[in-house]
């Protein structure tokens, strides 16, 4: 009996810390405090900001979160969906008109919980994304966009007497005031039958608009996408220019940007190096010698 005495203490001990972490791996039920937005979350203006900027799932994964803050004065409601958005090869989005096909779409494999949610100021609200993709599906990289809006708000019409006017003639005056419909949009990535990734600059020319800028062609050789940061290095390998959270998304296979560079730079080579979380330097994906 003493023997089964400290085996139930043992096994009560242990409980402990897994029911800590079963409850740190939930997902939020409902808005939170928050003491500050992440520096590198997406906000426009207006007090909503999200963070992370994308979502990469794998078909069969646990999911991930996105964090939407209200970091304005008022309370807002906001509604979240899957859109399709067209690229083209500046890497410019536009939202796909009716009847457009999106065979890139992995809105059909994707589910998110929360859909709609009201906010206070200083409240933070997780979205859960996850895949329900078969596994056997071929290698590659499905892509659809999750689009946060809030929802405009008119207030009651208020009336506001102007002291002078009413004094002589009575008038009033009715102003109404409505909010901006906000919108920010970020990229969820589908990788399915775990692709490949291979990256690789196609080219490197001077820019014919701006002397102190690179026109570079980024060709994706592999089967999904892979971000990263492209630097513009001296023959000192000091750096002259650099874009970052750079990648050629499905189902582009190139993506021309440009290159700022430093002015009265003379850049010799070209890297461009796979960007990890927190914006540093990963592994590196391609390289190119400048003329």
């Amino acid at each position: 009996m003493r023997y089964l005495d400290k085996t139930m203490l043992g096994l009560a001990a242990l409980a402990v810390p897994i029911a800590m972490t079963m409850a740190q791996e939930q997902p939020e039920d409902g808005p939170l405090p928050f003491d500050a937005v992440p520096a590198d979350a997406a906000s426009p203006f207006g007090g909503m900001a999200l963070s992370p900027t994308r979502i990469i799932l794998d078909a069969g994964g646990r999911g991930q979160s996105v964090t939407l803050y209200n970091s304005g004065g008022e309370p807002v409601t906001y509604r979240i969906d899957l859109i399709e958005m067209g690229l083209d090869e500046a890497g410019n989005y536009r939202l796909l008109e009716a009847g457009e096909d999106a065979g890139w779409s992995a809105a059909p494999f994707l589910r998110f919980s929360p859909q709609q949610v009201t906010l206070q100021p200083g409240e933070r609200q997780s979205v859960r994304v996850i895949a329900r993709a078969p596994r056997n599906l071929r290698a590659g990289e499905l892509r659809s966009h999750l689009r946060f809006s809030s929802i405009p708000l008119v207030t009651d019409a208020e009336e506001v007497e102007e002291a002078e006017t009413t004094q002589t003639s009575g008038e009033r005056r009715v102003s109404v005031s409505a909010n901006l419909d906000l919108r920010i949009s970020i990229p969820v990535l589908l990788r399915t039958g775990a692709p490949q990734g291979g990256q690789s600059i196609r080219s490197a020319t001077r820019s014919p608009d701006n002397p102190e800028a690179l026109t570079v062609v980024l060709e994706r050789t592999g089967q999904r996408s892979q971000y990263g940061i492209l630097r513009a290095l001296d023959a000192q390998g000091s750096e002259v220019g650099i874009l970052r959270g750079i990648a050629v998304l499905p189902p582009a296979t190139t993506r021309t940007v440009s290159l700022p560079l430093r002015p009265g730079a003379r850049p010799a080579r070209l890297v461009f190096d796979q960007e990890t979380e927190g914006g540093r330097t990963g592994d590196r994906l391609a390289e190119y010698p400048l003329p």
